[in-house]
């Protein structure tokens, strides 16, 4: 069996409350892929993080595509652990 790899994330939105407050956060995603590689579920994995982290990463986490997991050369649905970070990069003001 291999598992899922990720292919592509896009860039989440970054929540305007949390941008203005200048902070920071790393959401813990569990994804289920389907066997094209498209996401089917996304849950947090741990308590919420607030200031609309949460539903920034679980829509980033939607649109992320996999190569799916496979068993015998054929694609089967799976789970992955997903970590969306969100970081004020340097020189970005909030």
């Amino acid at each position: 069996m291999t598992l899922p790899e990720l292919v592509s994330v896009p860039r989440p939105e970054y929540p305007p409350l949390a941008k203005r407050l200048g902070r920071a956060a790393k959401v813990v995603l569990v994804v289920e892929i389907g066997i094209d590689g498209r996401v089917r579920a996304a849950r947090q994995e741990g308590p919420p993080v607030g200031l609309g982290f949460d539903e920034a990463a679980r829509q980033a986490a939607m649109r992320a595509v996999y190569r799916p997991a496979t068993r015998d050369g054929e694609p089967i649905p799976a789970e992955a652990r997903l970590t969306v970070t969100f970081s004020l990069g340097e020189g970005e003001t909030p």
